[in-house]
């Protein structure tokens, strides 16, 4: 059976999906709330249910203490000496930041074979 399309409809064009890698290694944004750091690609802070998954991956991932190593980004830089339980930054201070970009992970790749 041989499938016609309808001329009545048009096609359908798939949105790309919007995705985003953490990055592990940014203290603080100043002057700006995101960063274009190439085109189609904005570092900025992660929103709530980016923060959640990226928080379920560490916890699943990650070495052991998992909650010695996820407060890495949830606690105040440098720590204090001798604060004990450590002090949790409010999620909107929290450091978790992401690169966004629209697409899937190839174009991810393809952007870090760039950079090199």
């Amino acid at each position: 059976m041989t499938l016609e399309p309808n001329a009545e409809d048009p096609p359908q064009i798939a949105e790309p999906i919007e995705s985003y890698a953490f990055v592990t290694n940014v203290g603080r944004l100043t002057d700006g709330v995101s960063y274009v750091i190439a085109p189609g690609y904005e570092l900025r802070r992660a929103r709530s249910r980016e923060i959640a998954f990226i928080k379920d991956t560490l916890r699943n991932l990650g070495p052991n203490p998992h909650i010695v190593f996820q407060t890495l980004w949830e606690t105040p830089w440098p720590p204090s000496i001798g604060s004990s339980p450590p002090v949790l930054l409010p999620e909107h201070e929290a450091r978790y930041f992401v690169i966004a970009y629209q697409g899937n992970n190839l174009v991810l790749h393809d952007w870090k074979a760039l950079s090199i």
